[in-house]
């Protein structure tokens, strides 16, 4: 089934459950209360997963936005390190340069003589602010928040859409319409189509021998 992860890509649209072109039904239509609801379901599953999608994009904006304002500095200081010239092999001192951002001003990796440095001591205490920034953890709340909403608004709409996949019709109009509704979502997933082909091939069974 298509989802949306890392978080995820929306339905284009929700297909009509009915067309010009479906086939005729083998009994006369009737009025089937249980069938109307469960496409109603999976249809109202999709506009909340739609609107679940909305919420997550503003939401992770909002904190990639603060993300994006994370102080980073580049920091010259002083190594020591082993040459070789001469076949002689002399311990000197150098300089060197490292850049520092939110993903490695606090890494294990970093060298002594950095983290002594008074520009490391002081980049330390602008990040240190940086994450105690009351909006940047609001802003980081409500985009989980809005991540599992999104992830619940998925799990609603594998279930609604197990639900119309597994309902006993009895018409071949209502069949069609079955995979009308539930083929886009099914659409690249194998696991999903054989579980819809499934569905389909018991309704017509059922179908053909209420016809006889």
């Amino acid at each position: 089934m298509v989802t949306t992860t890392n978080h995820r890509s929306a339905p284009k649209g929700v297909p009509s459950n009915a067309s010009a072109g479906s086939p005729p039904d083998v009994v006369s239509a009737s009025t089937d209360a249980g069938w109307e609801r469960v496409k109603a379901d999976y249809r109202a599953a999709l506009v909340a997963r739609e609107e679940a999608i909305a919420a997550h994009d503003e939401t992770e904006s909002a904190y990639l936005a603060h993300a994006k304002s994370a102080p980073t500095v580049t920091i010259a200081y002083q190594v020591e390190g082993f040459t070789s010239a001469n076949g002689l092999v002399e311990l000197k001192t150098h300089t060197t340069q490292v850049t520092l951002d939110r993903h490695n001003w606090d890494s294990d990796h970093l060298d002594a003589g950095l983290k002594s440095h008074p520009d490391y001591i002081a980049f330390r205490k602008q990040m240190e602010a940086w994450l105690d920034d009351p909006e940047r953890l609001a802003a980081k709340r409500e985009e989980g928040r809005t991540d599992e909403a999104l992830g619940d608004a998925c799990r609603v709409v594998y279930g609604t859409w197990d639900a119309v996949a597994a309902y006993p019709v009895t018409t071949a109009r209502q069949a069609h319409a079955k995979i009308e509704l539930l083929i886009q979502e099914a659409d690249g997933d194998s696991e999903w189509l054989l579980k819809l082909l499934g569905g389909i091939q018991a309704d017509l069974i059922r179908i053909s021998a209420a016809s006889r």
